[in-house]
C-alpha cells in the first residue's frame, strides 16, 4: 500500500464504495427502554435489541411492540439502524434481573434490563443528563438518568432527584458495555435510567463517616474550648469575689478594731471627767478623739479667753498647739 499515490484529503470520500443488501427486518418484544428521537430496546425470551430510532411519542414501556430496521453493528454491538416502532398496546412488563458488578463486566446481560444494589459515591448534574457514581464489590461504575431538550415552557428541566453519598441503593437500567470484545475481562458499564424511580434508597447511610467524624471531633472540640473558658471565667470570678470577701473582712475587722480604740478612749475620757484630771487635759483628749474619728483631720478647741488645744491646721501641715495654762475645776 506504500506504493499508492497519494490523496489530498479532501477527495478520500470520492474513493469510497459502499454496497449494503441488507433487507428491513422484523422482531417482536418488551419495551424496555426508550430514549425519544434516539433508541428503543426490545427484550424477548432473555435477549435484547437495541434499535436506532427517530420515533418521538407512541412508545410506552412495558408494552409489546414489534419494530422493523436494518441489521447493523455498532462498535461491536448488533443493533436495528432506521427503526420503525410499533406498539401493541398490550402491557406486559419484565422483572428486571437480579446481578451482581461481576455478572455485568462480563458481557453477560448486554442491554438487558437488570438490577444491582450499590452504593452512592457521588451525584453529579451535567447538561444532557443525570449521573450517579456507584460503587459494587469495590468496583466503580455510573447509572445515567438521559434528558430530553427542554424548554421553559413546554418540558422544564425537573429537579435531579438528590440521594446521600453513602447511602445504599438500589438501580435498575439497561446495561451498556463500553467495549464489545469479549475476551477483555472486567469490561467497563454503565446503566441507563428509564426514570428516577429507577433507583430507589434501600438503606441510609452509615453515621460512622469521614463528615461526621469531622463534625463530630469540631463539636468536641468547641466544647471543650467552651469549657475551659467556662472554668477560666469562673475561677476569676470566684479569685475576684475571695479577694472582694477578703477585702471586706479586713475592713470590717479593722472598723472593729476602730470602734474599738474609739470605744477605748471614750472610756478613759469618762474616766478623767470623773477623775481629777486638768480640764484642760481632758478637752485636749476629747480633741484628739474627735480628730482619731475624723481619721487624722486638724481638730482644736478654741477657750473663750483665746486659748486652743489640739492639732490646728496651718497652711498644708497641721501643727501641735502649745497647751495654755486654764484654771483647775474646783
Amino acid at each position: 500500500p506504500w506504493a499508492a499515490p497519494v490523496t489530498p484529503i479532501d477527495q478520500v470520500i470520492s474513493a469510497s464504495r459502499l454496497l449494503n443488501q441488507s433487507g428491513r427486518l422484523r422482531v417482536h418484544g418488551v419495551v424496555t427502554y426508550f430514549m425519544p428521537g434516539s433508541a428503543v430496546v426490545l427484550q424477548n425470551a432473555g435477549r435484547s435489541l437495541w434499535i436506532n430510532t427517530r420515533a418521538l411519542t407512541g412508545v410506552q414501556l412495558g408494552h409489546e411492540a414489534d419494530a422493523t430496521g436494518f441489521p447493523d453493528v455498532h462498535d461491536g454491538f448488533l443493533r436495528l439502524a432506521d427503526g420503525e416502532i410499533l406498539d401493541s398496546g398490550k402491557d406486559d412488563p419484565l422483572k428486571p434481573i437480579p446481578v451482581t458488578w461481576n455478572d455485568l463486566s462480563r458481557s453477560l446481560h448486554v442491554f438487558d434490563l437488570v438490577s444491582i444494589d450499590s452504593e452512592v459515591v457521588a451525584e453529579v448534574r451535567e447538561g444532557g443528563q443525570d449521573e450517579y457514581v456507584l460503587v459494587s464489590d469495590g468496583h466503580l461504575f455510573s447509572a445515567i438518568l438521559r434528558r430530553l431538550p427542554h424548554t421553559s415552557l413546554t418540558n422544564p428541566l425537573q429537579p435531579m432527584k438528590h440521594i446521600q453519598p453513602g447511602s445504599r441503593v438500589r438501580v435498575t437500567g439497561i446495561c451498556i458495555l463500553e467495549d464489545s470484545n469479549p475476551f477483555n475481562a472486567d469490561v467497563p458499564f454503565n446503566l441507563l435510567l428509564r426514570s428516577t424511580d429507577d433507583i430507589s434508597v434501600i438503606a441510609r447511610p452509615s453515621p460512622l463517616t469521614i463528615e461526621n467524624l469531622l463534625k463530630t471531633v469540631g463539636l468536641l472540640a468547641a466544647l471543650l474550648i467552651g469549657i475551659f473558658a467556662w472554668g477560666w471565667t469562673l475561677k476569676r470570678k470566684v479569685a475576684r469575689q475571695t479577694e472582694a470577701l477578703a477585702n471586706r473582712a479586713e475592713a470590717e475587722a479593722a472598723m472593729e478594731r476602730f470602734n474599738a480604740q474609739i470605744e477605748q478612749r471614750r472610756s478613759r475620757i469618762l474616766e478623767d471627767i470623773n477623775g481629777t484630771l486638768p480640764l484642760s487635759e481632758v478637752l485636749e483628749d476629747i480633741t484628739e478623739l474627735v480628730s482619731f474619728r475624723l481619721h487624722g483631720v486638724p481638730c482644736w478647741c478654741e477657750i473663750t479667753d483665746g486659748a486652743r488645744l489640739g492639732s490646728v491646721q496651718q497652711g498644708s501641715a497641721g501643727r501641735r498647739v502649745a497647751r495654755e495654762e486654764i484654771p483647775a475645776r474646783p
